[in-house]
């Protein structure tokens, strides 16, 4: 990773204005929940069912059931694709896959706070993924082709704009259907 590198939380990710129901509000919600089972200690079965019965009563009352269960699917499937990454390509031929990925994707997404919050080097090689500080001299190379690259694109030589649209480019490269 070069000096200024962070990775984000893998989080759902929801449309704002398909977002009216505040769900992402719902994951907040479930962490006061059970921070409130940690503070106040209550460790008999009966007494935490029926806190959290009657909290997640007023949580339904403001948000639909149908969009809850939207909310966990698609957590769900971000975990998934998370998982498939690390098992089939990050630590595809490690006999240790499984208990791997499961810390990296807890620390990824129940660990960290928001999207927003920043994975320096030293917390990404916490969470178990193999990482280093990149050369100097590679991280100024590459620094130096990004800059070209930002330039061409700015001068319209490489990076159009996709037909009828003023803000959308094209990747730098040309993308090929793989056929033979």
């Amino acid at each position: 990773m070069g000096r200024t590198a962070t990775l984000s939380p893998i989080d759902v990710q929801i449309n704002q204005e398909e977002n009216s129901f505040g769900l992402l509000s719902v994951e907040k919600y479930t962490e006061f929940l059970n921070d409130c089972l940690n503070i106040y200690k209550i460790k008999d079965e009966q007494n935490k069912t029926t806190f959290l019965t009657e909290l997640t009563k007023k949580l339904v009352d403001q948000i639909p059931p149908m969009s809850l269960g939207e909310l966990f699917r698609l957590r769900s499937m971000t975990e998934l694709h998370a998982k498939n990454i690390l098992h089939n390509y990050i630590f595809k031929n490690d006999s240790e896959k499984v208990s791997k990925s499961n810390i990296i994707i807890s620390k990824f997404t129940q660990e960290s706070p928001s999207h927003e919050f920043e994975i320096d080097l030293h917390l990404v090689k916490d969470s178990g993924l193999k990482a280093e500080r990149m050369d100097e001299k590679v991280y100024i190379l590459l620094k130096e082709i990004i800059d070209i690259c930002t330039l061409l694109k700015r001068e319209g030589v490489i990076c159009n704009f996709f037909e009828g649209s003023k803000e959308l480019r094209m990747p730098y490269f040309d993308i090929f259907e793989l056929t033979k």
